[in-house]
């Protein structure tokens, strides 16, 4: 699913991203807030949650209907299942619409960026190198599809005529921090963001870079980066921190792009991929 990116000026971009509660995941629990239940957990599911949902309702209904209860041939209780003390077809009614809404602002069954299964993780993962490819970025955040949660997807591939070793390059970095930066030899190369179409701005980096992070398959990195890909991924971090790439700019360059960033802040936009400008 193509998700809209956010543009300058939205809150996200300024906040510091959170971690991704792994152990939850890992063991099958949720990392949501609030107390919040994964609607196709609840629901003890393997098909879509909204069908499934909608099925259990309509079977619900017809069960009083014909003067039954919420039971039929050892299914489980709609009630149970969905843990509240409330009518069970009003609080499924509602959790239905909250799905749908969710879906509606790009969102999976999640509550605050979080996720609640892997299965959760890789699907937004896979929804956001969908959004990248479609955007032709090489590296997308978390925080520029509205949430503040420590995730970036990088594709190297575009770039393979001038860099043959990216050939195939696809990887997504869960949590990533950079723990040093080796600042004995730096380089200044022309930027642009997504979430900050078009501008594009000279920026000074350190070429290698040593960081932390979790793979796809949930397996831990610490490793010296170098060359290109050491640019793309402290441009992505900086996403994570609150940071965009024209926080790094000269002074100078800073008062030349002003107009540009207000009116971004003010939602004028053009661009050819879709977007969530502020309003």
């Amino acid at each position: 699913m193509i998700l809209p990116i956010y543009t300058y000026g939205q809150p996200v971009l300024r906040k510091q991203a959170q971690d991704i509660a792994l152990d939850s995941l890992d063991n099958g629990q949720s990392s949501m807030v609030n107390g919040s239940k994964d609607l196709q957990r609840d629901l003890q599911c393997t098909s879509d949650p909204l069908d499934e949902g909608q099925r259990r309702l309509e079977h619900e209904k017809a069960s009083r209907a014909n003067g039954q209860s919420s039971m039929v041939n050892g299914s489980k209780d709609l009630q149970r299942d969905l843990q509240c003390t409330s009518d069970p077809l009003d609080e499924g009614q509602r959790r239905l619409e909250h799905e749908k809404a969710s879906r509606a602002n790009g969102q999976s069954s999640m509550v605050n960026g979080q996720c609640s299964t892997v299965n959760d993780l890789k699907q937004l993962i896979a929804d956001m190198f969908e959004t990248m490819y479609k955007s032709d970025g090489v590296g997308l955040a978390a925080p520029q599809i509205g949430k503040a949660i420590r995730l970036v997807v990088v594709t190297l591939d575009p770039l393979k005529e001038d860099f043959p070793e990216y050939a195939g390059f696809n990887r997504a970095y869960i949590n990533p921090h950079i723990l040093e930066f080796d600042d004995s030899e730096t380089e200044t190369l022309e930027e642009g963001c997504l979430s900050l179409p078009g501008i594009h701005e000279p920026v000074k980096r350190p070429k290698r870079i040593r960081m932390a992070w979790v793979d796809e398959e949930l397996k831990q990195h610490d490793e010296w980066i170098d060359g290109y890909l050491a640019r793309v991924l402290q441009h992505e971090v900086d996403h994570l921190e609150g940071k965009v790439f024209t926080d790094r700019i000269a002074p100078l360059r800073k008062q030349l792009v002003k107009s540009k960033l207000s009116s971004l802040q003010r939602g004028k936009v053009n661009c050819h991929y879709r977007v969530k400008p502020m309003r």
